[in-house]
């Protein structure tokens, strides 16, 4: 699964934070802002709607300390996403999303390409078996749906109304808590966290799509040592969109702290034996669950639905 989870990451990154400057931790920012609007981040500003989201405002250091950034961070881009109108800052030095921002035109195409981004996801998740779908039984018992190649099963949006608005929260909550957990791993540092994607697409690339390799790389147990490919900066710079003095240092920073290897000719690979490191097994396990909680939440929900094909869904 974490392959198909980076290359959606990946995929995710480029396609948002050209919304905000380029920039990650920004973004990371504005979904915390979009989790305490709630349903108000959709709609536009009367009395009432007002009076709800002043009281969902969240001051700076709130807003750094919940992610993990330095407030200084936390306070520069809050101020950037208020000159952007996206945020608004209250006295007292309290933030919160200006209501009816995702209702604008360029948020709305952004929930949309977020949604086809997710079924893409969670479609390749459940076609290469990573995770399987159960219905529910007589006397509260749990069937195991099978495989059918022939007719496969396909994740679709439901047709709620509301069912966009649903979906964006609900993205918000798990990009917010995948955040975390990686951030943790990589020092608070996201930016690292999408080297190490980079750096890991690339360097097993041509042994993912061997079969001698590609079981085996399921597996958190394998060490890849010289099999890598190894990358060089300047590639993930433009990979990444991050500047390349940024990229240099930080991995670096990925050599001393044991998560990346450099080779003689100056490039990456991931340090042989890191997937077996307690922290790295335990984040990937998180990611896991965080991600079958996503797709219980959305079917529960109605924001997906589990179809046969266009002429008959089947709600799981």
């Amino acid at each position: 699964m974490m392959r198909a989870f980076v290359e959606f990451h990946r995929d995710f990154y480029r396609f948002l934070t050209p919304l905000f400057d380029g920039d990650i931790e920004t973004v990371c920012l504005a979904e915390a802002l979009t989790l305490r609007a709630g349903p108000l981040a959709f709609l536009g500003a009367g009395p009432a709607e007002d009076a709800q989201a002043a009281a969902a405002a969240a001051g700076a250091g709130t807003l750094a300390h919940d992610l993990g950034l330095p407030w200084e961070t936390a306070r520069r881009k809050l101020c950037r996403l208020v000159e952007r109108g996206i945020a608004l800052k209250e006295a007292g030095g309290r933030f919160r999303l200006r209501p009816g921002t995702l209702a604008g035109p360029r948020f709305l195409d952004a929930g949309a390409g977020i949604g086809a981004l997710a079924a893409g996801f969670l479609n390749r998740c459940l076609r290469e078996g990573y995770i399987g779908l159960e219905r529910a039984g007589p006397g509260g018992t749990r069937d195991k749906l099978p495989l059918d190649p022939e007719r496969p099963r396909q994740i679709a949006e439901g047709g709620r109304p509301d069912g966009r608005e649903l979906l964006r929260l609900s993205f918000s909550w798990l990009f917010i808590e995948i955040y975390l957990v990686r951030s943790r791993v990589y020092e608070r540092d996201i930016e690292q966290a999408l080297i190490s994607d980079a750096v890991g697409l690339f360097a097993v690339e041509q042994l993912y799509h061997s079969p001698e390799y590609r079981d085996r790389l399921g597996s958190m147990a394998v060490i890849l040592g010289e099999n890598q490919k190894g990358v060089s900066a300047r590639w993930v710079a433009e990979q990444t969109g991050l500047p390349r003095e940024t990229v240099r240092r930080k991995l670096k920073r990925m050599v001393e702290t044991g998560f990346l290897s450099e080779t003689e000719d100056s490039r990456y690979i991931f340090k042989p034996g890191l997937f077996l490191r307690p922290d790295i097994v335990a984040a990937v396990q998180a990611i896991e669950r965080l991600i079958v909680e996503f797709l219980e939440r959305t079917l529960r929900l109605g924001i997906f639905v589990v179809m046969r094909d266009e002429a008959d869904s089947t709600e799981v």
